[in-house]
C-alpha cells in the first residue's frame, strides 16, 4: 500500500529562506503544504520566491502555499507555485502579473515536464488529492529503486540513498545579504579609518624645529614704544604700533557687621530742688537763676533742666544765707535704664558750683539697636580695594591669545572703581554691603608688527649688507609702563630687548633646501651656510624620521 505524501509544515514570521528550503528539502513527502503566517516576509521578495520553487524542483517536490496574502500571490503566479487558501481547499496557479520576465534572475530553475507535475490538470485538484495522486504515479522513480517483478517473491530490503548529484542536489547555500553588507561597511570603515589616520599621523602632525647657531652678537636697545588703538600700521619714527584692547567689567561685593549702637529705649525723667547760700560779706546779693538747659549731674549721668530754678530766701546759717529753689524737671540726656536713680540723689550744676541740688529720676528703659557707623563705611570700603582678581588678567589673555595676537602684560589696567554703598552713618541695620564695579584692560598687538619695530631700530646699529636681525628677542623683553589712558586706548610704555644680529641668511630658502631631509642631511646643508657654527633639527611627533614638506610646518630659530 502506498503512504501519503503530503507534508503541512507550519513556518514562522520570523523564518528565513534558508529555513524554509532547509525543513522542504528534509521532508519525506512529495507535495508540501507551507502555512504561511499573517504579515510573513520571508517570500514577500521574488528572489526568495524563486530560490523556493528553484529548491522544490531539484528535490522533485510539490509545494502548495497556505496563505490568504494578496500581495503574495502575483509573486506566486510569476514563478508557478500553486496557493490554497487552507491545507483542505484546491490549490491553484495564481495569474502572473503582467511585465515579469518567466525566467528568474541569476536562479537556473529547471522547467517542469507534464511528467513531473501537470498544473492545468492539478490546478483544481485539493491537496489530498494531489497527495493521492502522486501515490499512484510509481513511474516518477524519486529514489531510483528497480520494479520488483510480478510474481517475485516480495523480500523485505533496506532502501538505497539515492546519490547527490554534482551541482544538482546538493544543499542550496542562499548568501546572507545583511551579513555581507554589514562585514562591508566595516571593512570600508576600517579603511577610511586607516587612510585617516595616515593623513593626520604622517601630513598634519609632523613638524621640525631647526635651531641654528651661529657667530652672532647681542645688540641691545631701549625703545619708547605707544601701543594706539586708532593706529593703522607701524611707525617706526614715533614708536607706534596698532594695538587691540580686551576689556572686562567685575562686580565684587563686600559686607561688614554694623559696629554701631543706639538705645531706642524711654529716657528717664524727674525733678530737682536746687540750694545755695550767700555769706558775708556779700549778703545782700541775691543768687541768679539757673536757666533752663542746664546740665546737672549725679554718677556720671547728665541731666537736662527743662525749666529756670529760681532762688527764695529760706532760713540763715551763721553768717549765712539759705536759698532754695522750686522743683525743676528734669530728663536724662539720653534713654535707657542707666539714667534711673535712687530716690534722693546730690546733683552737681554745670557751671554753678554754689549751687547743689537734690532730687531723683526713674522710667528709662533700654532698646539697644545696631547702627552703621562712618568707620564701618570707610572699613567696607577697603576690603573692597585690596579684593584683586588675579584670574582678570589671564582671562583678558585668554581672548587675545585666542585672536593671535601678543599680549602686552605690563599694560594690564585697573579702571576707577565705582562703588555703592548699601547705608549711611547712622543708619539702623545690622550689617552695611559695598558693590563695587571694576572695568579691567589688556592690551595685545600682532607680534609681527612689534617685532617689525624692533627689526627698524636694530638695523640702524648694525650692517645691514652683512648682517640682519636673527631673533628680535620678544619673549624676553622687559616693558614698563609710563603713562595709561583710563580706556586704555594709548599707552605709553618703554621696552628693554636684547636682539639677535648675524649673518644674512635667507628663512624661506633654507627651508626649501632641507624640506624631506634626514636630520643629518639637514645638518650637512646648513653648516656649509657662512658664519653657521651648529644645527639642532627636533623632529614632532616621535616617529616622524624627516622634515616635513611643507614649508609651514618648518620653524627656524637662531641661537648664539
Amino acid at each position: 500500500m502506498s503512504t501519503v505524501t503530503k507534508d503541512v509544515l507550519y513556518i514562522d514570521v520570523d523564518d528565513e529562506i534558508t529555513s524554509l528550503i532547509d525543513r522542504l528539502t528534509a521532508s519525506d513527502h512529495k507535495v508540501v503544504a507551507l502555512v504561511l503566517p499573517k504579515r510573513a516576509t520571508v517570500l514577500q521578495s521574488i528572489v526568495n520566491m524563486k530560490l523556493l520553487k528553484r529548491a522544490a524542483d531539484e528535490h522533485n517536490k510539490h509545494v502548495v502555499l497556505v496563505t490568504t496574502e494578496a500581495g503574495l500571490l502575483p509573486l506566486a503566479g510569476a514563478v508557478g507555485l500553486h496557493v490554497a487558501h487552507t491545507p483542505n481547499s484546491k490549490p491553484v496557479i495564481p495569474k502572473k502579473p503582467d511585465g515579469m520576465a518567466d525566467e528568474p534572475v541569476n536562479v537556473d530553475e529547471p522547467e517542469l515536464t507534464e511528467e513531473d507535475f501537470d498544473s492545468q490538470a492539478n490546478a483544481a485538484a485539493s491537496i489530498g488529492a494531489l497527495a493521492a495522486a502522486s501515490d499512484n504515479e510509481e513511474t516518477i522513480q524519486l529514489d531510483n529503486e528497480p520494479e520488483v517483478p510480478t510474481g517475485a517473491e516480495s523480500k523485505p530490503h533496506k532502501p538505497k540513498t539515492p546519490k547527490a548529484k554534482k551541482g544538482k542536489d546538493k544543499k542550496l547555500k542562499v548568501p546572507n545579504f545583511n551579513a555581507f553588507r554589514k562585514k562591508s561597511l566595516l571593512i570600508g570603515g576600517g579603511l577610511v579609518l586607516l587612510l585617516l589616520i595616515f593623513i593626520f599621523g604622517f601630513i598634519i602632525l609632523p613638524k621640525a624645529t631647526i635651531a641654528i647657531k651661529t657667530d652672532s652678537q647681542d645688540v641691545n636697545k631701549r625703545l619708547d614704544v605707544t601701543f594706539d588703538t586708532s593706529a593703522d600700521s607701524v611707525d617706526a619714527d614715533s614708536g607706534t604700533v596698532p594695538a587691540e584692547v580686551e576689556q572686562t567689567q567685575k562686580v565684587a561685593t563686600q559686607s561688614v557687621q554694623a559696629s554701631g549702637q543706639e538705645n531706642k529705649g524711654n529716657t528717664a525723667t524727674g525733678s530737682v530742688r536746687m540750694s545755695t547760700q550767700v555769706c558775708a560779706p556779700n549778703l545782700g546779693n541775691d543768687p541768679s537763676d539757673v536757666p533752663q538747659g542746664t546740665g546737672i549731674s549725679t554718677g556720671g549721668k547728665t541731666y537736662i533742666t527743662q525749666e529756670s530754678a529760681s532762688f527764695t530766701y529760706s532760713g540763715g546759717h551763721g553768717s549765712c544765707i539759705v536759698y532754695s529753689s522750686q522743683k525743676v524737671n528734669i530728663t536724662a540726656q539720653a534713654p535707657g535704664a542707666q539714667y534711673n536713680t535712687q530716690k534722693s540723689a546730690d546733683f552737681s550744676v554745670n557751671g554753678r558750683s554754689e549751687v547743689s541740688a537734690a532730687g531723683s529720676a526713674d522710667g528709662g528703659t533700654d532698646n539697644i539697636i545696631r547702627t552703621v557707623t562712618a568707620g564701618d563705611i570707610e572699613s567696607v570700603k577697603q576690603k573692597l580695594s585690596s579684593q584683586v582678581d588675579n584670574s582678570v588678567k589671564d582671562e583678558l589673555a585668554g581672548k587675545l591669545e585666542d585672536r593671535g595676537l601678543y599680549v602686552i602684560k605690563d599694560s594690564f589696567n585697573t579702571g576707577t572703581p565705582e562703588v555703592t554703598v548699601s547705608a549711611k552713618a547712622g543708619d539702623q541695620v545690622e550689617s552695611v554691603n559695598a558693590t563695587q564695579k571694576t572695568t579691567y584692560s589688556l592690551v595685545g598687538v600682532k607680534k609681527q608688527d612689534i617685532e617689525d619695530l624692533i627689526t627698524k631700530k636694530v638695523d640702524e646699529d648694525i650692517d645691514t649688507k652683512k648682517q640682519r636681525v636673527l631673533n628680535t628677542g620678544l619673549d624676553q623683553a622687559v616693558f614698563k609702563l609710563q603713562n595709561q589712558q583710563n580706556n586704555s586706548a594709548i599707552v605709553q610704555m618703554s621696552m628693554d630687548v636684547t636682539a639677535l644680529a648675524g649673518p644674512k641668511l635667507d628663512d624661506d630658502q633654507i627651508k626649501e633646501q632641507i624640506a624631506g631631509k634626514k636630520s643629518g642631511e639637514v645638518r650637512d646643508t646648513l653648516k656649509n651656510y657662512p658664519g653657521v657654527t651648529d644645527v639642532n633639527v627636533k623632529l614632532s611627533p616621535f616617529w616622524v624620521t624627516s622634515v616635513p614638506k611643507s614649508a609651514s610646518k618648518i620653524t627656524i630659530t637662531y641661537e648664539k
